[in-house]
């Protein structure tokens, strides 16, 4: 026997592979299918508070009824964190989680809370692999692949990207080694993911939709020289990385403030709702609030007006930010990167005349660069430059992805304070993190 032929794979474990990717496609359909709804319902959802800003004043009431949703049962059962899906919830995890989550992210939008709507995809790809992969037995796929190919199909229909929904999927999953074994299940939920949203047709607050219709990266004026770019895009990484590190570190005190400190628990998150209530309903910083994907109105700030380059308030993102904090204080749900993706592209739109460079280029710079610092994610962020602005730029797009990244702080949960992929360059936190240490007594 040749060498070569020693190593074929025999008849039964090519029937095994196809039997786990066939048993991985119900669940990862079903993930795509409930990302499509439920990005529908959030654009019906901004709409409709659009036309009612009274919306905003029942916000200290979603607070009420997430809380008396979530009280009978452990916080640590509830899956409500993008973290988690390095170790998904077991099998032992409450049968209401799936409904908990989206409830309680349909409710953050329809009130007006600035969350996005990612950690709902994720934490029910989470959920529902591991429940089909629990059942499955020894004969099917481990319960990680079945995770990492509903992940993909929900990252494929949030941003229309499937190759790097499928980077995106296998970085996330995987927990120190290389898993092999996931890379055809993690792109083929990609792919899956892609053609649910092509059959379907793409939500109007999807990336690649989005991204297809604004102007390219390139813009329509000259490029700085290319030593100049470079250094732009290695200080454009750095704020990105800081950036990251900031939002991270604050959003911890804040969960450990509302938490462990203030007594009894519901009173912080009842004033932050409160005094969202009253931003939202009294003050021009409403524009700020809910997704902030598209535009409440005509030269309203959001994703695509940073974009488009119109004139936006210099200290907007700062606005979205503080508001992003109280959202989290309020115990609402939906997730923390599109939120950051706005942060961001509002910082750099306001620096666009001091760099020189075209806000298109500078925006979609920052918007991978942040993606990579906050998902931990790098390889699947400079994936998913190409698919998304095209490969023009993509060393620019990989010197500040990888900058952001390892100036980013590690994903941290409670049961492991530090998991890491590609290694950081810096490994600190600004602020103690007691949250974590009150979780291990």
């Amino acid at each position: 026997m040749t060498p070569f032929k020693k190593h074929l794979p025999g008849p039964h474990a090519l029937k095994r592979s196809l039997r786990w990717y066939a048993l991985c496609l119900g669940p990862t359909v079903g993930c795509a299918l409930l990302t499509l709804v439920l990005m529908r319902i959030i654009d019906l959802e901004q709409s409709i508070r659009a036309a009612h800003p009274w919306l905003y004043l029942f916000l200290p009431f979603g607070v009420i009824a997430t809380y008396a949703f979530q009280c009978p049962f452990p916080q640590k059962a509830l899956p409500v964190a993008l973290q988690d899906l390095h170790e998904p919830p077991n099998d032992n995890g409450p049968h209401h989680a799936l409904s908990f989550i989206y409830g309680s992210t349909l409710l953050t939008h329809l009130f007006g809370g600035s969350a996005g709507r990612e950690g709902a995809g994720f934490q029910a790809a989470a959920v529902i692999g591991q429940r089909f992969g629990g059942r499955y037995g020894h004969e099917g796929p481990p319960r990680r692949i079945v995770v990492s190919s509903a992940t993909a199909a929900v990252f494929a229909v949030l941003f229309g990207t499937p190759i790097a929904a499928g980077v995106f999927a296998f970085e996330l999953t995987r927990a120190g080694r290389f898993p092999a074994n996931s890379l055809v299940p993690c792109f083929a939920g990609g792919l899956a993911g892609s053609i649910v949203t092509v059959v379907a047709g793409p939500p109007a607050s999807q990336f690649k939709h989005l991204f297809s219709v604004l102007p390219p990266a390139a813009g329509g004026s000259p490029l700085p020289a290319e030593p100049c770019l470079f250094l732009i895009v290695l200080l454009l990484g750095i704020l990105a990385g800081g950036l990251s590190c900031a939002f991270t570190e604050l959003s911890l005190q804040v969960r450990y403030l509302c938490s462990w400190v203030i007594e009894p628990r519901w009173v912080a998150p009842l004033l932050a709702s409160v005094a969202l209530a009253a931003l939202g309903f009294f003050t021009p910083a409403r524009a700020y609030m809910g997704l902030g994907i598209l535009p409440a109105g005509p030269h309203e700030p959001s994703l695509v007006t940073a974009f488009q380059g119109e004139g936006l308030p210099a200290w907007g993102w700062l606005i979205k930010l503080g508001l992003t904090l109280l959202t989290v204080a309020a115990g609402y749900r939906g997730g923390e990167i599109v939120p950051l993706l706005l942060t961001a592209t509002l910082l750099v739109n306001s620096l666009c005349p001091v760099a020189g460079v075209t806000p298109p280029l500078l925006c979609s710079l920052a918007f991978i660069s942040i993606f990579a610092a906050a998902a931990n994610t790098p390889v699947a962020a400079i994936v998913l430059s190409s698919e998304l602005f095209g490969s023009g730029h993509l060393a620019y797009y990989v010197l500040g992805a990888l900058v952001a990244y390892s100036l980013s702080p590690p994903t941290r949960t409670p049961a492991r304070p530090a998991i890491r992929g590609i290694p950081k360059l810096l490994h600190f936190s600004f602020l103690p993190s007691p949250i974590h240490q009150k979780e291990k007594k």
